[in-house]
Formats: C-alpha cells, structure tokens, sequence
C-alpha cells in the first residue's frame, strides 16, 4: 500500500527470509530489511529508532525489540514465532519431539518487551508424523511459517488493522504456556542421566539429535557424545 513503510527483520542468508522480504517489496511501498546473524541477544540498530514506522515484521530472528524502537511503531509489531503457544522461548521443535506431541505449529503474536509474551492474533497447527525428526520438523516449520507470514502481510496490506483484528478476535484461543523455555533447558535434556532407561534416551535422541549437536552422557569429568 502505498505510502505505508514496514520494517523487517530477517535472517542473513536465508532462503525463507529472503522469499518473506521479496513478499513485502510486492505489498508496500518502502520496506527496510535488517538481516541479522540470529545471535541470541541481537538488539535493533539505532537507525531504525529515528523514525516512525507502519508495520515491524520479525521473522527467523532473535532480535531484542526495546521500548523506544516498540513506541515508533504506529500501527502494529508482529513476530511468526516457531511453535505454538504451549512452548514460548527457544527450542519448540524439540519440546514438541520429546513430550511425543502429535502437532506442532505457528504462532503470530504482536510484540512487546517480552519474549513470546504479547496478544495472539492467530496460531496454525500441523500433525507430527512419528518418523519426524529435528531436522524434518524443522523443515517443515520454516514452510509454514513462510505462508503464514504472507498470508498476515497480506491482510494487512488489504484490510489494515481491521483484519488484523477481526483475525485476532476469530482465534479468541489459549494464552502463552506458563514457562518461557530457554537455551539451557534444551541443554538440560541433552545430557543423559546415566540411569536412563530406553525409552527416555529415545526421547532425548529424537529431541536434541540435529547435525552437530548431539545429546551426550558425563562420566567422571569426560563428555561422550552420540555418533548419529
């Protein structure tokens, strides 16, 4: 829409970012992409707190949005967060794996100061098949979250807030889990008690098994890793 400019935050070098960012330069007139590295900790760049923005669209980041950033925004800051509700923070693919759930999902959320903590405007769930891993499920996670984000830009380029707001009042659903999951939890569950039985270590593997991370045991002061 014309006259309207959008703030987007992305991941470098990454495909799904790259495709949402082409999808905004179709929708409105001026968009200004800040590609990060997805360093836990990243804050946003001081340029962007010297003017007023429309819409700020978080995606494949893990930026820190602070308050004078959150007060330009004129009409709405929203995040695509990779998981449902039940797991804010870090890390929902593998809860979803460990605790045997039979679907994961989307969450898109307006943004405060807060991790995964605002109002949710609507969620998309899809099934977990048992032969999913971290990497499949991830896969899959990245696609949906791509189509849902160019589904919200797209209402909003053409019903503004009022779709965005009909969109929240239609999902009317569950709130955010009551723990906010981070880094070191997941790290907790890679390492495996010694006294394990089967089916927990499988549990562990299926969660925390993903390229070069690995779960691993501790024996007197030596880390051994699993060998995929």
């Amino acid at each position: 829409m014309k006259g309207e400019c959008v703030v987007f935050f992305g991941l470098a070098e990454d495909p799904y970012s790259e495709a949402a960012l082409d999808h905004l330069r179709t929708l409105f007139s001026e968009v200004f992409p800040v590609m990060g590295k997805n360093t836990v900790g990243e804050t946003s760049p001081g340029i962007c707190i010297e003017r007023d923005w429309d819409y700020v669209f978080t995606f494949k980041t893990r930026q820190i949005l602070r308050a004078p950033f959150l007060a330009r925004v004129r009409r709405a800051a929203v995040n695509f967060h990779t998981s449902l509700p039940r797991y804010p923070g870090s890390g929902g693919v593998s809860w979803a794996l460990y605790n045997g759930d039979t679907e994961a999902g989307i969450t898109v959320h307006h943004l405060n100061e807060k991790v995964d903590n605002g109002p949710i405007i609507t969620t998309r769930s899809f099934p977990i098949s048992p032969s999913d891993t971290v990497s499949s499920l991830i896969a899959k996670t990245y696609e949906h979250q791509l189509s849902v984000f160019k589904k919200t830009a797209g209402l909003l380029h053409d019903q503004g807030m009022d779709g965005l707001a009909r969109l929240q009042d239609a999902y009317a659903g569950e709130g955010w889990g009551p723990v906010t999951f981070r880094h070191r939890d997941l790290d907790r569950i890679k390492t495996v008690p010694l006294d394990a039985d089967d089916l927990e270590l499988q549990r562990r593997i299926r969660a925390t098994s993903f390229g070069k991370y690995q779960p691993y045991i501790l024996l007197h002061g030596r880390k051994f890793v699993l060998e995929p």
